[in-house]
């Protein structure tokens, strides 16, 4: 097996994994997102919220599930951020289910999403491994499983957009997301259907709580717009969707709180980190604007991710402070924005006119 990929393991496992599928479920649901986007919080924070709807009741799908549930909703709960996530060498890949069901329904609606390293949402290549086996003379290529697959096999996927990513990366970002789309239709194309996808999409952009980022009166699409680039914006219209089988959403995992005073702010407690330029005093945020509507144009307003490790990087010096990373408020109650509102979407659309499976 081609082990210049470093994920040849969790691609073979996820392979396996797709192979099994042999029953298609009622509805799919995938998620895919960049390292740092906030899949971890979101899935975590979404299932929390389910709990609480009175449309849709969610169960996890099997014992790991259920640990992954537990695990990460107790580390919300006690004020802090899940852990980037990591796979050791040589570990299968875990694939979780939320099983869904709309309430007085029978159909079932399963969310599978899979737990690995952001790295891993990012790594397709092809779909083709080189296996070192002669077979009449001849090498074979083995076929492995990426996440193109793991999305083809989906009615509906939620897109999680990392607008501090795209600021930071610009370009880079935005051809990473364009190449996944162009890749996923050329696989698509080789099926035989039609030109454009099938599958059901929601775009949504992470971590609108902080201040940079939310703007009173941007709408979601708008926003989207910005961090997934003009091109593939304008291409989801003209050549990779259809009609009426993709939304925008502003996402907020954590969400907003209110202060004593009534202002609405970032439900994350953001640590004083010293400038090594300055000795003054670095300010607090400013909260956001009294009399915030929720139901304004942009939708309402995402909180960090669950990859602030990275602010624990060491510099240059032989021992470096250790960096304190930003906590979640836990004195105030903090309101999740737009967490099953993506879902409600997918399911609503996907049982009104059911996609072709792939």
């Amino acid at each position: 097996m081609n082990t210049n990929n470093p994920f040849s393991q969790l691609r073979t496992s996820l392979k396996q994994w797709l192979d099994r599928q042999t029953s298609p479920t009622d509805i799919r649901i995938g998620l895919w997102g960049t390292v740092g986007s906030g899949k971890t919080t979101y899935l975590a924070m979404l299932y929390d919220a389910l709990e609480d709807s009175e449309e849709l009741r969610v169960e996890a799908g099997d014992d790991r599930a259920d640990e992954f549930i537990n695990e990460h909703i107790s580390t919300i709960d006690g004020g802090n951020f899940p852990p980037p996530t990591e796979i050791a060498k040589g570990k299968q890949l875990d694939i979780f289910t939320y099983i869904l069901r709309p309430e007085g329904g029978t159909r079932s609606i399963e969310l599978n999403f899979i737990d690995a390293p952001g790295k891993f949402y990012e790594d397709f290549r092809g779909n083709t491994d080189q296996k070192v086996q002669i077979v009449e003379g001849q090498e074979n290529q083995e076929t492995l499983g990426d996440i193109v697959d793991y999305l083809r096999s989906c009615d509906g996927i939620i897109f999680l957009l990392d607008p501090i990513r795209s600021k930071e990366d610009g370009e880079s970002y935005k051809t990473l997301v364009l190449r996944l789309f162009r890749e996923f239709q050329r696989r698509s194309r080789q099926q035989g259907t039609d030109t454009k996808l099938q599958q059901y999409m929601v775009f949504c952009v992470t971590k609108c709580a902080k201040k940079e980022i939310w703007t009173q009166g941007k709408k979601s699409a708008d926003l989207a717009k910005e961090v997934m680039g003009g091109k593939l914006f304008r291409r989801l219209r003209t050549n990779y969707c259809l009609p009426g089988r993709y939304e925008f959403f502003s996402v907020a995992s954590i969400g907003l709180c209110q202060d004593k005073d009534g202002h609405w702010k970032e439900a994350v407690i953001y640590p004083d980190i010293p400038d090594s330029s300055s000795t003054s005093k670095p300010q607090a945020p400013q909260p956001y604007q009294q009399g915030y509507d929720p139901d304004a144009p942009f939708g309402r307003p995402n909180p960090p991710d669950d990859d602030w490790a990275d602010l624990n990087k060491t510099s240059r010096n032989a021992e470096p402070p250790q960096i304190p990373v930003p906590t979640i408020n836990t004195e105030v109650e903090h309101e999740p924005i737009n967490v099953i509102e993506p879902i409600q979407w997918l399911i609503q659309s996907i049982q009104k006119k059911p996609p072709s499976r792939l």
